[in-house]
């Protein structure tokens, strides 16, 4: 699948560096960051990875052995 699922793929994933590069500070928090990179991503002001002509992010957040999940779809287009 190379050039498929990855950073700079066809089907860019964790563009932020994933929860290694942020604090553990909970779902809520991790959730968040997320958000806020793909807010980044689809207004075009990713400082690092910036997916070029971005019009969906998904946000995804879990843990705890996947006793909670959360998935936010953000998108360009208004319904």
């Amino acid at each position: 699948m190379t050039g498929v699922i990855e950073p700079g793929g066809r089907h860019p994933i964790t563009t932020d560096g994933g929860t290694m590069s942020f604090s553990h500070g909970g779902a809520s928090v991790q959730l968040f960051q997320r958000v806020i990179r793909g807010v980044q991503q689809l207004r075009g002001e990713c400082i690092s990875s910036q997916v070029a002509n971005a019009e969906v992010a998904m946000c995804t957040g879990g843990g705890a052995g996947a006793l909670f999940t959360d998935v936010l779809l953000l998108g360009k287009e208004r319904p």
